[in-house]
């Protein structure tokens, strides 16, 4: 179980969002089976309180799972106050075990996650170092109302898929109301117009009819308007069903773009 300090599977995750997930989920209130991207993890909580009772998570980085059970494991023991302490320690440590909270943490983790934590080859070097530090997006983090419904609530860990955004089709099954796909398609990862249609092409036979893909549209650079595009095999269809800012009257990262399966 040999990682390297800068392959693709142990590449740096977040620690938290800098996405208010709060109003993304709040966009589809009735979503109840919800794949998403992993992220910090905290993409598969904020669709847990909206309702979802099935979330599932996908990352290119093992990392991104590792995480998201830190988090689920935590929050069902620690004070709110003691959780965020321990993530702001996770987000600068060299390895998850440098952190002392992980000694009361670890013997709630999946056993495949504490194998790769405690494995002498794994590779470790900042995992969580991502983006900024917790405090930055405290008021993209759960409150204490919601910390309470997610202790009392979390009783197993999110699913998660190791697998490129490219791959994910081959990884899953069923039908799924909600396809997040955050900022994957922001210039900055260099994925073009044409394979973003390819790879929501893929994933349209797992979006229900009148599911959505949700993409969080944070450079804004291109016009997804006119889109619609048809599966020649099966006639599936997606079509753009809305650009969402949370404040219309300013450009920020709070843009969503909505796409919905009519057939």
């Amino acid at each position: 179980m040999k990682g390297q300090p800068f392959s693709a599977e142990f590449k740096p995750a977040y620690t938290v969002s800098n996405e208010d997930l709060r109003w993304v989920t709040s966009l589809t209130p009735n979503a109840k089976r919800v794949l998403t991207v992993a992220g910090s993890g905290d993409q598969a909580l904020f669709y847990h309180l909206a309702g979802a009772t099935t979330v599932h998570t996908f990352d290119h980085t093992r990392n991104a799972g590792i995480i998201q059970d830190i988090k689920t494991a935590a929050i069902g023991h620690m004070k709110r106050d003691e959780y965020f302490n321990a993530l702001d320690k996770l987000h600068t440590c060299r390895k998850p075990t440098d952190v002392l909270e992980m000694a009361t943490i670890m013997p709630r983790l999946p056993s495949a996650t504490t194998q790769y934590i405690t494995n002498p080859n794994s590779v470790w070097f900042r995992p969580f170092s991502m983006g900024c530090t917790p405090a930055d997006y405290m008021e993209y983090q759960p409150t204490d109302a919601e910390y309470a419904r997610l202790s009392a609530t979390i009783k197993s860990p999110f699913k998660f898929i190791l697998a490129d955004l490219v791959d994910l089709h081959k990884h899953i099954d069923g039908e799924y109301d909600v396809i997040n796909l955050s900022n994957i398609f922001d210039d900055n990862y260099g994925i073009s117009p044409m394979n973003q249609l390819e790879i929501m092409g893929r994933l349209t036979p797992y979006l229900r009819v009148g599911g959505h893909f949700v993409i969080h549209a944070q450079l804004n650079s291109k016009d997804y308007s006119k889109i619609e595009f048809t599966r020649r095999d099966n006639g599936m269809t997606v079509k753009f069903a809305g650009k969402i800012r949370k404040d219309p009257n300013k450009f920020n990262t709070d843009t969503v773009l909505m796409f919905q399966r009519t057939r």
